[in-house]
């Protein structure tokens, strides 16, 4: 083997190798730094979930003797708030039935809109043809032909 042909593979392989280094190098340290990371964060969800049980216990403990304080039972509670759920639901059942009333008026007034607006045309066509039979006797009495009309017109003109 000649010396030349190793020069070019042996100056590939150093150049791989020196840019492989930095490489190995630095996902080794991402690897540490991403153990490290993640202890820290099981240690914070331990601590951050001890202390937020903790805190709630608290909580529930004083809230436990507000209630004893004020004097008052759970069956008494109970039957409160059971009434009051029962009242709900009845005021619940009347907001539906208000509601479908409320419908049902709204239906009612379209209805009571279009029927005068055949009353107005109604009289519109009423007031048209009694104008005819006063304009039609005015020409019957000016031809000289009586007509026995003895209606009073009501100012149609």
């Amino acid at each position: 083997m000649s010396l030349e042909k190793v020069k070019l593979p042996a100056t590939l392989v150093v150049a791989i190798i020196a840019q492989a280094v930095p490489i190995i190098f630095f996902v080794a340290t991402l690897h540490n730094d991403v153990g490290y990371l993640k202890s820290e964060v099981e240690t914070l969800t331990h601590d951050n979930g001890q202390t937020s049980i903790a805190v709630i216990e608290t909580e529930l403990f004083n809230i436990k003797e507000s209630v004893d304080s004020m004097g008052w039972d759970n069956e008494s509670v109970s039957s409160e708030l059971s009434n009051l759920n029962q009242r709900a639901a009845v005021t619940e059942q009347q907001l539906w039935t208000f509601e479908e009333k409320l419908f049902e008026i709204d239906e009612l007034d379209h209805r009571l809109d279009e029927v005068e607006d055949v009353s107005r045309l109604l009289e519109n066509e009423m007031r048209t043809i009694m104008s005819d039979h006063q304009s039609f006797n005015a020409i019957l009495n000016n031809m000289g032909y009586t007509y026995s009309d003895s209606r009073e017109y009501g100012n149609y003109d």
